[in-house]
């Protein structure tokens, strides 16, 4: 019994000139563990017009004017991709629809992808099902507002404005005083069953509980250089 094939993603790179304009600057294949490899240009441009052999989707690549260094990209897929799947979740965390609290099971394009809408977190929402399939009957739709803050209009005329509920916060750490800085000394707080550490000084000690206490440390933050804060935020 024959099995279904398996599909592959190939990256091209090329100028905007190159596709559209019959400039003749190479194009490129680029990822999937291999150097870059050059293609030209004829060769891209009839690649990428081939929708009967393959499936194509076009991402542009912004660049900084002058270096030519990349800066941004978007998407002209529909599906989005895992990480911008998992931050809809984050930042929803429940259906969007203002009257619906149920759980996230669609990732939607806040203007249909069919209506030029780009596949990216500030054109998406977390919707559950029966929310999407709604949105999709006449009457119904959807428009992005400030700060994610999202408008739904429904067939009786009526508009209903929501935003993205607010994720915990904190107040910050107070700033350690000068003398504080020199003796390296450290400040706890009790936060339930937990007592958390500052530590201010360059390698942590180790600071006591109290009966039935965990203990938290709380690195001093302002010690960790830019490249390795990169490092930690970096996804995985």
């Amino acid at each position: 019994m024959p099995s279904d094939p398996i599909g592959i993603a190939v990256d091209l790179v090329m100028t905007d000139r190159a596709l559209l304009d019959g400039d003749a600057e190479p194009a490129r294949f680029v990822g999937r563990g291999l150097p870059p490899v050059p293609v030209p240009a004829a060769v891209a441009r009839r690649l990428v017009a081939a929708p009967r052999t393959a499936r194509v989707w076009v991402r542009r690549l912004f660049t900084q004017p002058g270096t030519g260094r990349l800066v941004g990209m978007d998407s002209r897929a529909r599906l989005f991709p895992e990480a911008a799947r998992r931050f809809l979740v984050v930042r929803d965390q429940s259906c969007r629809t203002p009257w619906c609290d149920a759980p996230i099971r669609h990732h939607d394009h806040v203007q249909g992808h069919a209506d030029g809408g780009a596949t990216a977190v500030r054109n998406g929402q977390g919707l559950c099902e029966a929310c999407n399939y709604i949105k999709a009957e006449p009457g119904w739709s959807d428009r992005s507002g400030p700060s994610d803050s999202i408008e739904r209009r429904t067939p009786t005329g009526h508009v209903h404005a929501g935003d993205p509920p607010a994720l915990p916060r904190s107040d910050p750490w107070p700033a350690a005083g000068p003398a504080q800085a020199r003796r390296g000394d450290s400040r706890s707080k009790p936060v339930g069953n937990l007592r958390i550490w500052k530590d201010t000084s360059a390698a942590t000690r180790h600071m006591p509980a109290a009966p039935n206490q965990a203990t938290v440390y709380e690195p001093d933050w302002s010690r960790i250089s830019p490249a390795t804060d990169d490092a930690m935020a970096a996804p995985s």
